[in-house]
């Protein structure tokens, strides 16, 4: 049982290091913008990936990664003409404004 938790630990170490060089590496920081993408998921993208600045648009990115994401609204805001953020909640409403500014 402890060298479980040794070599846990282990990871986690390894794990942080991949993460913090990924971070180093250009644009890695507008991929992060994008919800549902956390430094884990990053950090396989690149190894996938290699160079993303090879790319110039955010949507080749999601394309290649096979993330079909698009802005998610609710049916009931498109089809009845109301406020806009009546029943979307806030983390919605900024994970639609991130990913209409990248």
């Amino acid at each position: 049982m402890q060298k479980i938790l040794e070599l846990d630990a282990e990871l986690a170490l390894i794990e942080t290091q991949i993460n913090q060089k990924c971070l180093e590496i250009p644009h890695t920081d507008k991929v992060l913008e994008i919800c549902g993408i956390g430094e884990n998921t990053l950090s396989g993208m690149v190894a996938e990936m290699g160079d993303i600045s090879r790319f110039d648009d955010v949507k080749e990115i999601q394309k290649l990664s096979g993330l079909g994401l698009v802005a998610a609204v609710p049916a009931s805001i498109r089809v009845k003409p109301r406020s806009v953020t009546e029943g979307v909640s806030a983390s919605d409403i900024g994970c639609f404004r991130r990913q209409n500014q990248l």
